[in-house]
């Protein structure tokens, strides 16, 4: 086992140091903190070829966003619209680096979705801002960064 390497991980079994993510996941919604989290990701991706980016963006729709919403295919198309809006700079900012990427959305608790999407798609690293664009919620409950702190299973970079 290498030195850093966590017992069975992608980085183990490809035999290179878990110091040097093979995947990188960047939650976007928008806001200034994730544009300036890809920003970070970006420059640690540039440092480590090989190392690709997984941009993210979580539609947490609860009941209050889907009121005047019919149930049915137009609270998809809001959320895929406002997906698309959240994502359209980070993915300018991937395509502008010239680095590997893929965006992905999910659904559901922001935190959860986060930390869901980390094991699913083999992330090894997490980077994320600290202040993004939640409701009052976050403020009561605590921030999304703090929950997924507690439920993500790698390395998280957090960004002011």
């Amino acid at each position: 086992m290498l030195l850093g390497a966590r017992p069975g991980s992608i980085a183990e079994k490809r035999g290179e140091d878990a110091l040097v993510p093979s995947k990188v996941l960047v939650p976007v919604d928008g806001s200034p903190a994730s544009l300036r989290a890809l920003d970070f990701a970006i420059e640690m991706t540039g440092q480590n070829p090989g190392t690709s980016l997984v941009l993210l963006n979580v539609q947490n729709l609860s009941a209050t966003d889907l009121t005047g919403v019919a149930m049915g295919s137009d609270w998809q198309e809001a959320a895929s619209q406002a997906s698309a809006k959240a994502l359209k700079e980070a993915v300018g900012k991937a395509e502008a680096a010239g680095i590997a990427f893929k965006s992905i959305v999910r659904t559901g608790q922001t935190a959860e979705a986060i930390a869901r999407a980390a094991r699913d798609e083999g992330i090894e690293h997490i980077v994320m801002g600290t202040r993004g664009l939640g409701s009052i919620q976050g403020l009561l409950l605590g921030s999304v960064a703090m929950k997924v702190i507690h439920l993500a299973e790698v390395p998280i970079t957090l960004i002011k």
